[in-house]
Protein backbone atom coordinates (compact mmCIF):
# COMPACT_ATOMS: atom_id res chain seq x y z
CA UNK A 1 0.00 0.00 0.00
CA UNK A 2 3.04 2.69 0.56
CA UNK A 3 3.92 2.22 -3.29
CA UNK A 4 0.88 2.40 -4.57
CA UNK A 5 0.66 5.31 -2.60
CA UNK A 6 3.67 6.51 -4.31
CA UNK A 7 5.72 7.06 -0.86
CA UNK A 8 9.03 5.42 -0.99
CA UNK A 9 10.65 7.44 2.13
CA UNK A 10 10.46 4.82 4.55
CA UNK A 11 12.00 2.07 2.27
CA UNK A 12 15.51 0.43 2.17
CA UNK A 13 17.84 2.62 0.59
CA UNK A 14 18.27 0.99 -3.37
CA UNK A 15 21.82 0.00 -2.97
CA UNK A 16 20.64 -1.96 0.87
CA UNK A 17 18.28 -3.33 -1.10
CA UNK A 18 20.30 -4.57 -4.24
CA UNK A 19 23.35 -5.83 -1.18
CA UNK A 20 20.77 -7.84 0.81
CA UNK A 21 20.02 -10.10 -2.44
CA UNK A 22 23.27 -9.73 -3.62
CA UNK A 23 22.26 -7.98 -7.06
CA UNK A 24 24.79 -5.63 -8.49
CA UNK A 25 21.73 -3.45 -9.63
CA UNK A 26 18.12 -3.35 -8.46
CA UNK A 27 15.82 -0.28 -9.59
CA UNK A 28 12.42 -1.79 -7.87
CA UNK A 29 11.31 -2.72 -3.83
CA UNK A 30 9.75 -6.07 -3.07
CA UNK A 31 6.51 -5.57 -1.00
CA UNK A 32 2.86 -6.63 -0.85
CA UNK A 33 1.55 -6.99 -4.02
CA UNK A 34 -2.15 -7.03 -2.59
CA UNK A 35 -4.53 -9.70 -1.82
CA UNK A 36 -3.46 -13.48 -2.75
CA UNK A 37 -0.21 -12.08 -4.70
CA UNK A 38 1.70 -12.70 -2.26
CA UNK A 39 4.99 -10.21 -2.59
CA UNK A 40 5.86 -8.33 -5.47
CA UNK A 41 8.62 -6.00 -6.97
CA UNK A 42 7.49 -2.50 -7.67
CA UNK A 43 9.39 0.20 -9.64
CA UNK A 44 11.82 2.34 -6.96
CA UNK A 45 10.75 5.50 -10.18
CA UNK A 46 9.83 5.55 -13.59
CA UNK A 47 11.17 3.23 -16.01
CA UNK A 48 11.74 4.09 -19.86
CA UNK A 49 11.16 1.09 -22.39
CA UNK A 50 14.55 -0.96 -22.08
CA UNK A 51 15.65 0.26 -19.32
CA UNK A 52 16.98 -2.12 -16.85
CA UNK A 53 15.82 -2.93 -13.66
CA UNK A 54 17.62 -5.64 -12.36
CA UNK A 55 21.27 -7.67 -12.82
CA UNK A 56 22.56 -10.34 -10.79
CA UNK A 57 24.73 -13.23 -10.90
CA UNK A 58 22.48 -16.12 -9.93
CA UNK A 59 21.96 -17.71 -7.07
CA UNK A 60 22.68 -21.75 -8.17
CA UNK A 61 23.50 -22.95 -12.37
CA UNK A 62 24.30 -26.14 -13.88
CA UNK A 63 25.35 -26.55 -17.79
CA UNK A 64 23.88 -29.80 -19.36
CA UNK A 65 26.48 -32.86 -20.05
CA UNK A 66 26.16 -32.50 -23.77
CA UNK A 67 27.43 -28.68 -23.29
CA UNK A 68 29.48 -28.75 -19.71
CA UNK A 69 32.72 -28.57 -21.95
CA UNK A 70 31.82 -26.07 -24.27
CA UNK A 71 30.91 -23.27 -22.06
CA UNK A 72 31.84 -21.65 -18.63
CA UNK A 73 30.30 -23.62 -15.65
CA UNK A 74 30.22 -19.61 -13.77
CA UNK A 75 30.18 -17.11 -16.46
CA UNK A 76 28.66 -18.55 -19.54
CA UNK A 77 30.94 -17.45 -21.46
CA UNK A 78 31.06 -19.77 -24.66
CA UNK A 79 34.99 -18.95 -26.40
CA UNK A 80 35.29 -19.25 -29.35
CA UNK A 81 38.89 -19.64 -29.63
CA UNK A 82 40.96 -22.30 -28.12
CA UNK A 83 43.66 -21.13 -26.70
CA UNK A 84 46.68 -18.81 -26.87
CA UNK A 85 50.48 -18.76 -26.46
CA UNK A 86 52.64 -16.15 -25.14
CA UNK A 87 55.72 -15.04 -23.08
CA UNK A 88 54.68 -14.35 -19.93
CA UNK A 89 57.51 -13.36 -17.17
CA UNK A 90 57.34 -15.55 -14.01
CA UNK A 91 58.93 -13.62 -10.75
CA UNK A 92 60.75 -15.27 -8.36
CA UNK A 93 61.80 -14.26 -4.50
CA UNK A 94 65.24 -14.70 -3.81
CA UNK A 95 65.74 -16.32 -0.67
CA UNK A 96 69.25 -15.78 0.90
CA UNK A 97 70.88 -18.53 2.73
CA UNK A 98 72.96 -17.04 5.66
CA UNK A 99 75.47 -20.17 5.85
CA UNK A 100 75.67 -19.78 1.98
CA UNK A 101 75.20 -16.45 0.41
CA UNK A 102 76.01 -17.77 -3.18
CA UNK A 103 73.37 -20.43 -3.09
CA UNK A 104 69.83 -18.73 -2.60
CA UNK A 105 67.00 -20.41 -2.86
CA UNK A 106 64.07 -19.11 -4.90
CA UNK A 107 59.85 -19.12 -4.38
CA UNK A 108 58.11 -18.68 -7.30
CA UNK A 109 54.80 -19.14 -5.41
CA UNK A 110 53.41 -22.04 -7.94
CA UNK A 111 52.04 -25.69 -7.23
CA UNK A 112 52.80 -27.29 -10.78
CA UNK A 113 50.81 -30.59 -12.40
CA UNK A 114 52.20 -32.91 -15.57
CA UNK A 115 50.31 -32.60 -18.19
CA UNK A 116 48.40 -34.86 -19.38
CA UNK A 117 49.56 -37.00 -22.73
CA UNK A 118 46.04 -36.48 -24.39
CA UNK A 119 46.67 -32.79 -23.88
CA UNK A 120 50.12 -32.64 -24.78
CA UNK A 121 49.15 -34.94 -28.03
CA UNK A 122 46.18 -32.48 -28.90
CA UNK A 123 48.90 -29.66 -29.47
CA UNK A 124 49.60 -31.43 -32.64
CA UNK A 125 45.85 -31.15 -34.57
CA UNK A 126 44.78 -28.12 -32.59
CA UNK A 127 47.41 -25.09 -32.99
CA UNK A 128 46.86 -21.72 -30.83
CA UNK A 129 46.60 -19.23 -32.47
CA UNK A 130 48.16 -16.24 -31.04
CA UNK A 131 46.72 -13.29 -29.08
CA UNK A 132 44.97 -10.80 -30.72
CA UNK A 133 47.57 -8.20 -29.63
CA UNK A 134 50.71 -10.61 -30.86
CA UNK A 135 52.21 -10.02 -34.48
CA UNK A 136 53.12 -13.46 -34.22
CA UNK A 137 53.52 -16.55 -31.89
CA UNK A 138 56.33 -17.07 -29.65
CA UNK A 139 56.38 -20.32 -29.76
CA UNK A 140 55.77 -20.82 -33.46
CA UNK A 141 58.17 -23.80 -34.44
CA UNK A 142 57.80 -25.28 -31.36
CA UNK A 143 57.38 -29.25 -30.68
CA UNK A 144 55.24 -30.56 -29.21
CA UNK A 145 55.67 -30.47 -25.40
CA UNK A 146 55.67 -34.24 -23.69
CA UNK A 147 57.02 -33.20 -20.49
CA UNK A 148 55.61 -29.80 -19.96
CA UNK A 149 53.95 -28.72 -16.61
CA UNK A 150 50.75 -27.02 -15.67
CA UNK A 151 50.16 -24.36 -13.35
CA UNK A 152 47.87 -26.33 -10.68
CA UNK A 153 48.16 -23.32 -8.34
CA UNK A 154 49.28 -19.69 -7.88
CA UNK A 155 49.98 -19.16 -3.77
CA UNK A 156 49.44 -15.88 -2.42
CA UNK A 157 49.73 -14.80 1.43
CA UNK A 158 45.94 -14.14 1.98
CA UNK A 159 43.96 -14.75 5.13
CA UNK A 160 41.08 -16.65 2.68
CA UNK A 161 40.78 -18.65 -0.39
CA UNK A 162 38.67 -15.68 -1.15
CA UNK A 163 40.96 -12.86 -0.95
CA UNK A 164 43.92 -15.36 -2.26
CA UNK A 165 41.54 -15.16 -5.80
CA UNK A 166 40.62 -11.55 -5.70
CA UNK A 167 44.54 -10.75 -5.00
CA UNK A 168 45.51 -13.11 -7.98
CA UNK A 169 43.39 -11.40 -10.28
CA UNK A 170 44.10 -7.54 -9.45
CA UNK A 171 47.73 -8.88 -9.78
CA UNK A 172 46.96 -10.30 -12.91
CA UNK A 173 44.69 -6.95 -13.93
CA UNK A 174 47.08 -4.52 -12.52
CA UNK A 175 50.67 -6.89 -14.90
CA UNK A 176 48.22 -6.88 -18.09
CA UNK A 177 47.29 -3.06 -18.02
CA UNK A 178 51.51 -2.29 -17.71
CA UNK A 179 51.85 -4.84 -21.11
CA UNK A 180 52.93 -7.54 -18.93
CA UNK A 181 51.54 -11.11 -18.82
CA UNK A 182 51.30 -12.93 -15.56
CA UNK A 183 50.83 -16.79 -15.32
CA UNK A 184 47.48 -18.33 -13.66
CA UNK A 185 46.21 -21.76 -13.06
CA UNK A 186 45.82 -23.70 -15.96
CA UNK A 187 48.17 -22.43 -17.91
CA UNK A 188 50.48 -24.84 -19.64
CA UNK A 189 54.82 -24.21 -19.44
CA UNK A 190 55.85 -25.09 -22.84
CA UNK A 191 59.33 -23.48 -22.58
CA UNK A 192 62.21 -21.63 -19.64
CA UNK A 193 63.65 -19.02 -21.13
CA UNK A 194 63.66 -20.23 -24.58
CA UNK A 195 64.20 -24.27 -24.03
CA UNK A 196 61.21 -26.65 -24.22
CA UNK A 197 59.90 -27.46 -21.48
CA UNK A 198 60.71 -31.91 -20.17
CA UNK A 199 60.68 -33.87 -17.51
CA UNK A 200 56.97 -32.70 -16.13
CA UNK A 201 56.05 -30.81 -13.18
CA UNK A 202 59.89 -31.86 -11.65
CA UNK A 203 61.63 -31.10 -14.98
CA UNK A 204 60.43 -27.84 -15.44
CA UNK A 205 60.73 -27.06 -11.35
CA UNK A 206 64.15 -27.46 -12.42
CA UNK A 207 64.42 -25.54 -15.12
CA UNK A 208 62.69 -22.49 -13.72
CA UNK A 209 65.19 -22.85 -10.20
CA UNK A 210 68.47 -22.53 -13.12
CA UNK A 211 67.40 -20.59 -14.89
CA UNK A 212 66.07 -18.01 -11.90
CA UNK A 213 69.91 -18.80 -10.26
CA UNK A 214 71.31 -17.34 -13.85
CA UNK A 215 69.41 -14.40 -13.72
CA UNK A 216 70.59 -14.19 -9.55
CA UNK A 217 73.85 -14.24 -11.48
CA UNK A 218 73.75 -11.73 -13.67
CA UNK A 219 71.91 -9.28 -11.66
CA UNK A 220 74.34 -9.84 -9.07
CA UNK A 221 77.30 -9.42 -11.12
CA UNK A 222 75.54 -6.33 -12.74
CA UNK A 223 75.44 -4.32 -9.04
CA UNK A 224 77.81 -1.69 -7.85
CA UNK A 225 76.86 -2.16 -4.38
CA UNK A 226 79.66 -3.33 -1.74
CA UNK A 227 76.36 -5.96 -0.82
CA UNK A 228 76.24 -6.99 -4.68
CA UNK A 229 79.66 -7.31 -5.11
CA UNK A 230 80.37 -9.77 -2.61
CA UNK A 231 77.39 -11.60 -4.36
CA UNK A 232 80.01 -12.67 -7.03
CA UNK A 233 79.13 -15.35 -9.64
CA UNK A 234 79.97 -18.61 -9.49
CA UNK A 235 77.45 -19.90 -7.09
CA UNK A 236 76.18 -23.60 -7.37
CA UNK A 237 72.90 -24.86 -7.69
CA UNK A 238 69.82 -23.62 -6.41
CA UNK A 239 68.59 -25.42 -3.33
CA UNK A 240 65.55 -27.36 -4.71
CA UNK A 241 62.06 -26.86 -3.27
CA UNK A 242 60.31 -29.82 -1.96
CA UNK A 243 56.95 -31.28 -3.28
CA UNK A 244 53.55 -29.81 -2.59
CA UNK A 245 50.57 -32.15 -2.52
CA UNK A 246 48.73 -32.17 -5.38
CA UNK A 247 51.60 -31.45 -7.11
CA UNK A 248 54.83 -29.63 -7.34
CA UNK A 249 55.94 -26.91 -5.11
CA UNK A 250 58.17 -24.62 -6.50
CA UNK A 251 59.23 -23.29 -3.26
CA UNK A 252 55.86 -22.62 -2.53
CA UNK A 253 56.96 -19.95 0.33
CA UNK A 254 55.94 -15.73 -0.32
CA UNK A 255 58.60 -13.68 1.17
CA UNK A 256 57.94 -10.01 -0.55
CA UNK A 257 61.07 -8.59 1.10
CA UNK A 258 63.72 -9.92 -0.81
CA UNK A 259 64.92 -9.40 -4.04
CA UNK A 260 62.89 -10.75 -6.82
CA UNK A 261 63.93 -12.03 -10.21
CA UNK A 262 62.15 -12.76 -13.60
CA UNK A 263 62.10 -15.87 -15.69
CA UNK A 264 61.27 -15.63 -19.41
CA UNK A 265 58.58 -18.36 -20.11
CA UNK A 266 56.71 -19.12 -23.11
CA UNK A 267 52.98 -20.22 -22.02
CA UNK A 268 49.74 -21.98 -23.82
CA UNK A 269 46.90 -20.45 -21.85
CA UNK A 270 43.28 -22.05 -22.62
CA UNK A 271 39.89 -19.84 -23.16
CA UNK A 272 38.26 -22.84 -21.77
CA UNK A 273 39.84 -25.15 -19.48
CA UNK A 274 37.90 -28.80 -18.23
CA UNK A 275 38.39 -30.28 -15.04
CA UNK A 276 40.94 -33.09 -15.60
CA UNK A 277 38.96 -35.19 -12.76
CA UNK A 278 35.33 -34.87 -13.34
CA UNK A 279 35.32 -33.59 -16.89
CA UNK A 280 31.77 -32.14 -15.79
CA UNK A 281 32.75 -28.68 -15.96
CA UNK A 282 34.70 -26.10 -17.55
CA UNK A 283 35.94 -22.55 -16.69
CA UNK A 284 36.99 -20.23 -18.42
CA UNK A 285 40.26 -18.24 -18.45
CA UNK A 286 39.21 -15.43 -16.29
CA UNK A 287 37.50 -17.32 -13.81
CA UNK A 288 40.45 -19.88 -13.89
CA UNK A 289 42.10 -16.85 -12.61
CA UNK A 290 39.86 -15.82 -10.15
CA UNK A 291 40.26 -19.10 -8.24
CA UNK A 292 36.88 -20.24 -9.42
CA UNK A 293 38.40 -23.70 -10.52
CA UNK A 294 39.91 -23.95 -7.56
CA UNK A 295 36.29 -23.97 -5.92
CA UNK A 296 35.03 -26.59 -7.97
CA UNK A 297 37.00 -28.91 -6.08
CA UNK A 298 34.47 -29.42 -3.26
CA UNK A 299 31.23 -30.44 -5.86
CA UNK A 300 33.97 -31.89 -7.67
CA UNK A 301 35.59 -34.31 -5.02
CA UNK A 302 32.04 -34.86 -4.19
CA UNK A 303 30.56 -35.79 -7.32
CA UNK A 304 33.71 -38.11 -8.40
CA UNK A 305 32.93 -40.29 -5.00
CA UNK A 306 29.39 -41.17 -6.21
CA UNK A 307 28.50 -44.43 -7.19
CA UNK A 308 28.75 -45.13 -10.99
CA UNK A 309 24.78 -45.57 -10.29
CA UNK A 310 24.73 -41.80 -9.83
CA UNK A 311 26.47 -40.55 -12.80
CA UNK A 312 26.44 -43.13 -15.46
CA UNK A 313 23.20 -41.28 -16.56
CA UNK A 314 22.50 -39.45 -20.12
CA UNK A 315 22.69 -36.66 -18.47
CA UNK A 316 24.14 -35.59 -14.68
CA UNK A 317 23.01 -31.82 -14.18
CA UNK A 318 20.34 -32.21 -11.65
CA UNK A 319 22.80 -34.53 -9.56
CA UNK A 320 25.74 -31.73 -10.23
CA UNK A 321 23.22 -28.96 -9.32
CA UNK A 322 22.54 -30.25 -6.03
CA UNK A 323 25.99 -30.62 -5.12
CA UNK A 324 26.75 -27.46 -5.82
CA UNK A 325 24.32 -26.72 -3.78
CA UNK A 326 25.11 -28.01 -0.56
CA UNK A 327 29.08 -27.40 -1.65
CA UNK A 328 28.26 -23.64 -1.44
CA UNK A 329 26.23 -23.79 2.36
CA UNK A 330 29.38 -25.43 4.06
CA UNK A 331 30.62 -22.11 6.18
CA UNK A 332 33.88 -23.38 5.44
CA UNK A 333 33.74 -23.19 1.66
CA UNK A 334 30.73 -20.59 1.23
CA UNK A 335 29.65 -19.70 -2.52
CA UNK A 336 32.12 -19.02 -5.32
CA UNK A 337 32.06 -15.05 -5.47
CA UNK A 338 30.69 -13.40 -2.37
CA UNK A 339 28.82 -10.50 -4.86
CA UNK A 340 26.12 -12.85 -6.21
CA UNK A 341 22.70 -14.10 -5.17
CA UNK A 342 23.93 -16.50 -2.15
CA UNK A 343 22.30 -19.77 -2.97
CA UNK A 344 20.69 -20.07 1.05
CA UNK A 345 18.51 -17.52 -0.32
CA UNK A 346 16.90 -19.47 -2.63
CA UNK A 347 14.66 -20.61 0.55
CA UNK A 348 13.35 -17.66 0.12
CA UNK A 349 11.67 -18.88 -2.72
CA UNK A 350 7.77 -19.67 -2.71
CA UNK A 351 7.26 -23.43 -3.45
CA UNK A 352 5.39 -24.11 -6.01
CA UNK A 353 4.26 -27.57 -6.37
CA UNK A 354 4.91 -29.38 -9.84
CA UNK A 355 3.67 -33.05 -9.52
CA UNK A 356 4.73 -35.63 -7.08
CA UNK A 357 7.71 -36.62 -7.67
CA UNK A 358 8.74 -40.34 -6.92
CA UNK A 359 9.79 -41.13 -3.48
CA UNK A 360 11.99 -43.23 -4.37
CA UNK A 361 13.72 -40.76 -6.59
CA UNK A 362 14.05 -38.27 -4.08
CA UNK A 363 15.13 -40.50 -1.72
CA UNK A 364 17.86 -41.28 -4.35
CA UNK A 365 18.86 -38.03 -4.77
CA UNK A 366 19.55 -37.42 -1.28
CA UNK A 367 21.73 -40.64 -0.70
CA UNK A 368 24.04 -39.26 -3.53
CA UNK A 369 24.06 -35.56 -2.79
CA UNK A 370 23.55 -35.07 1.14
CA UNK A 371 20.62 -33.02 0.56
CA UNK A 372 17.63 -33.51 2.12
CA UNK A 373 14.62 -35.18 0.50
CA UNK A 374 13.40 -32.07 1.75
CA UNK A 375 14.99 -29.85 0.06
CA UNK A 376 15.59 -32.02 -2.67
CA UNK A 377 12.16 -31.77 -4.05
CA UNK A 378 11.95 -27.86 -3.11
CA UNK A 379 14.82 -27.35 -5.91
CA UNK A 380 13.44 -29.66 -8.54
CA UNK A 381 10.08 -27.89 -8.14
CA UNK A 382 12.39 -24.50 -8.89
CA UNK A 383 14.20 -25.80 -11.54
CA UNK A 384 10.81 -26.62 -13.26
CA UNK A 385 8.48 -23.29 -12.17
CA UNK A 386 11.49 -20.69 -11.31
CA UNK A 387 14.37 -21.19 -13.84
CA UNK A 388 16.39 -19.65 -16.75
CA UNK A 389 17.03 -20.98 -19.59
CA UNK A 390 20.80 -20.38 -20.15
CA UNK A 391 21.20 -19.86 -23.83
CA UNK A 392 24.77 -20.05 -26.27
CA UNK A 393 25.72 -21.06 -29.54
CA UNK A 394 21.80 -21.16 -30.59
CA UNK A 395 21.06 -23.80 -28.14
CA UNK A 396 19.82 -24.35 -24.75
CA UNK A 397 22.67 -25.30 -22.98
CA UNK A 398 21.80 -25.34 -19.09
CA UNK A 399 19.68 -23.45 -16.25
CA UNK A 400 20.07 -20.95 -13.67
CA UNK A 401 17.94 -20.51 -10.52
CA UNK A 402 17.80 -16.67 -9.47
CA UNK A 403 16.39 -15.31 -6.43
CA UNK A 404 15.33 -12.30 -8.13
CA UNK A 405 13.41 -13.79 -11.27
CA UNK A 406 11.57 -16.24 -8.40
CA UNK A 407 10.61 -12.41 -6.99
CA UNK A 408 8.65 -11.09 -9.81
CA UNK A 409 5.04 -12.16 -9.83
CA UNK A 410 3.67 -13.31 -13.22
CA UNK A 411 1.44 -11.62 -15.71
CA UNK A 412 0.18 -12.54 -19.72
CA UNK A 413 0.83 -8.87 -20.31
CA UNK A 414 4.08 -8.50 -18.67
CA UNK A 415 6.37 -5.10 -18.48
CA UNK A 416 9.52 -6.48 -18.20
CA UNK A 417 11.39 -9.94 -19.77
CA UNK A 418 14.43 -11.85 -17.53
CA UNK A 419 17.07 -13.41 -19.85
CA UNK A 420 20.75 -14.42 -18.81
CA UNK A 421 23.18 -12.18 -20.89
CA UNK A 422 26.13 -12.29 -22.60
CA UNK A 423 28.18 -11.69 -19.35
CA UNK A 424 26.32 -14.61 -17.85
CA UNK A 425 23.61 -12.01 -15.48
CA UNK A 426 19.93 -12.41 -14.74
CA UNK A 427 19.15 -9.12 -16.66
CA UNK A 428 15.59 -7.51 -15.94
CA UNK A 429 14.49 -5.06 -18.85
CA UNK A 430 11.48 -3.16 -18.74
CA UNK A 431 9.01 -3.58 -22.27
CA UNK A 432 7.17 -0.75 -22.14
CA UNK A 433 7.42 2.53 -19.96
CA UNK A 434 6.80 1.87 -16.09
CA UNK A 435 5.44 3.86 -13.50
CA UNK A 436 6.88 4.76 -10.54
CA UNK A 437 5.20 1.94 -7.69
CA UNK A 438 3.76 0.33 -11.07
CA UNK A 439 4.31 -3.78 -10.52
CA UNK A 440 6.87 -5.07 -12.28
CA UNK A 441 5.78 -8.42 -13.56
CA UNK A 442 7.38 -10.74 -15.75
CA UNK A 443 5.62 -14.22 -17.74
CA UNK A 444 5.83 -17.31 -16.79
CA UNK A 445 4.47 -18.86 -19.68
CA UNK A 446 4.89 -18.43 -23.55
CA UNK A 447 2.27 -15.16 -23.95
CA UNK A 448 2.18 -16.54 -27.62
CA UNK A 449 -0.58 -19.22 -26.48
CA UNK A 450 -4.32 -19.18 -26.02
CA UNK A 451 -6.31 -18.24 -22.88
CA UNK A 452 -6.81 -22.10 -22.19
CA UNK A 453 -3.33 -22.90 -22.81
CA UNK A 454 -1.62 -20.82 -20.50
CA UNK A 455 -4.05 -21.19 -17.74
CA UNK A 456 -3.69 -25.02 -17.71
CA UNK A 457 -0.03 -24.75 -17.57
CA UNK A 458 -0.15 -21.82 -15.04
CA UNK A 459 -2.34 -24.31 -12.94
CA UNK A 460 -0.27 -27.49 -13.87
CA UNK A 461 2.80 -25.85 -12.72
CA UNK A 462 2.16 -22.71 -10.54
CA UNK A 463 -1.05 -23.88 -8.97
CA UNK A 464 -2.65 -20.66 -9.32
CA UNK A 465 -5.41 -19.66 -11.59
CA UNK A 466 -3.69 -16.54 -13.49
CA UNK A 467 -6.56 -13.28 -12.67
CA UNK A 468 -4.06 -10.93 -14.44
CA UNK A 469 -5.96 -8.09 -16.80
CA UNK A 470 -5.20 -9.83 -20.22
CA UNK A 471 -6.61 -12.77 -19.06
CA UNK A 472 -9.62 -11.42 -17.58
CA UNK A 473 -10.69 -9.02 -20.69
CA UNK A 474 -10.02 -12.55 -23.36
CA UNK A 475 -12.38 -14.43 -20.61
CA UNK A 476 -14.76 -11.70 -21.00
CA UNK A 477 -15.18 -11.65 -24.51
CA UNK A 478 -15.44 -15.87 -24.97
CA UNK A 479 -18.20 -15.33 -23.06
CA UNK A 480 -19.75 -12.51 -24.75
CA UNK A 481 -18.78 -14.58 -27.69
CA UNK A 482 -20.42 -17.80 -26.36
CA UNK A 483 -23.69 -15.68 -25.29
CA UNK A 484 -24.16 -14.69 -28.96
CA UNK A 485 -24.07 -17.83 -30.31
CA UNK A 486 -25.62 -19.23 -28.32
CA UNK A 487 -28.94 -16.69 -29.42
CA UNK A 488 -28.25 -17.81 -33.02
Amino acid sequence: ALVRGGSMSSLPAPAEEAAAVGARLLRAVRVDAGSGRGLGLFARHSLDQGATIALSTPALSVLFDSHAAAVCAFCFAAPTRSKEVFTATVCAAVIPDASDPFSPSFSFGLILEDETPAAAAERKTAPAAPAAHLSASPAAGLPVVAGAAVVHQVLLEAASAEEAAKAATEAVAAAEARGERKVHAADVILAVEGRPSAGGKHGVAAMLRAAALDAWRRAAAAATTPAATALAPGAAGAEAGGDTPGGCGVDAGVNAGVAEVGVKCTVERRYLTVCRRCSKLAACAECVAAGRLQWHRHECHAFCCLPPGATGGADTSVVRMLLRYRAALVPEVGDWRKDKEQVAQLRTLQKNPTGKIPSNTLAALSAATGVSSKECAALVAAIRTNAAQIQRMGAKVGCALSVLLGWHNHSCRPNAAASIDADGLLHVVALRPIAMAEEITISYVDTEGSLDTRRATLSEHYNFDCGCERCLEENRQALKHKMRSSRR
